[in-house]
């Protein structure tokens, strides 16, 4: 990824080959940048000799190369008309997310469901057929939402004629701190989706007591309900800021905003979660399993360890993006 430089002239070269590889697929991006960038610098020398270049000569070399739309489709060989290229990638990104979160999550509700029964034949094909109908559905969702944005959402690369395309349009290439962690990204996305799935589906278990079943009944249904609908709103924010990210590629100041406020919301949550000591129920531990107690006070104290850390992550997050905030002030 292109960052940018502090000569004002040489951002202008880093905004332009990060504006074409925006339209490029990612499989050939690093390359042809890596071209376009030579050819540059080839056009530079070749009408300017080895100098150091200002403003005017690196515009003209820039002209030269073209509209960065026109030239990133001159390597792909033909234009991708239904969805714009720039968003192609994120567009198959997040289908695999969702379809394979959403996949594992119907799984796990779906063998948590029959704990009751004999699991048979019948049972692997009802899943099978869940799964394939809700990936259609993903499917047909997200390309829908993606053909509306490139359609909707303006894109000054695609609106400029050959004749009229001009540098001042360029996108800017992210600074380092804007820069995304796209693999943080997609882990973070496919257990919201796998939390999302379960959480909602956690009703089960209640509805499992008194059968013949060995399940140890750690969380207490009825007092974290009421704490549910909040978990959603918050997990259900996240994801869609997670899916903005990904669209554009690149942090910007209203979204680490939203990030802030999510990440306070989820502290007070899991404050409140600590503090209603009623929602961990361990008390049959010991009755099922036959262990010693000191095995429940284990688990508790892990349940807490675990919240802490939790809390932890969330307000390193928060400090980050507060000192960027001011940086960028």
């Amino acid at each position: 990824m292109y960052v940018k430089n502090d000569r004002e002239d040489i951002k202008m070269i880093d905004d332009y080959l990060y504006t074409v590889g925006k339209q490029l697929p990612s499989y050939q991006k690093e390359e042809v940048l890596k071209e376009i960038e030579t050819n540059i610098y080839d056009y530079l020398a070749g009408n300017f000799g080895q100098i150091e270049y200002d403003n005017a000569q690196i515009k003209e070399a820039l002209r030269a190369m073209g509209p960065p739309k026109k030239l990133a489709e001159a390597y792909m060989g033909k234009p991708r008309m239904l969805i714009d290229s720039i968003y192609i990638d994120t567009y198959w990104l997040i289908i695999r997310i969702a379809v394979i979160a959403s996949a594992i999550g119907l799984t796990i509700s779906g063998i948590i469901s029959v704990l009751d029964q004999q699991i048979d034949i019948a049972f692997f094909l009802t899943l099978i057929m869940q799964i394939f109908t809700t990936a259609l559905t993903i499917t047909g969702m997200v390309t829908l939402i993606f053909i509306l944005i490139s359609k909707f959402v303006p894109n000054t690369q695609n609106d400029l004629k050959d004749a009229d395309w001009s540098l001042d349009k360029l996108d800017h290439a992210p600074k380092k701190n804007d820069q995304l962690k796209v693999f943080d990204l997609i882990i973070e996305s496919f257990f919201m989706i796998i939390a999302l799935i379960v959480i909602n589906n956690l009703s089960f278990l209640s509805e499992l007591e008194g059968l013949d079943v060995q399940i140890i009944p750690v969380i207490d249904i009825e007092a974290f309900s009421p704490f549910i609908i909040f978990i959603n709103i918050l997990i259900v924010i996240n994801l869609l800021m997670n899916v903005y990210l990904l669209i554009k590629g690149r942090w910007h100041t209203h979204i680490r905003i939203i990030s802030v406020i999510s990440d306070t919301a989820g502290i007070v949550l899991l404050i409140m979660l600590a503090t209603a000591p009623q929602i961990l129920d361990l008390s049959s531990i010991t009755d099922i399993t036959g262990v010693d107690i000191n095995f429940e006070k284990w688990a508790q104290n892990s349940f807490y360890i675990l919240l802490a850390v939790i809390l932890l992550i969330s307000i390193v997050d928060i400090v980050k993006h507060i000192r960027v905030l001011v940086k960028q002030k």
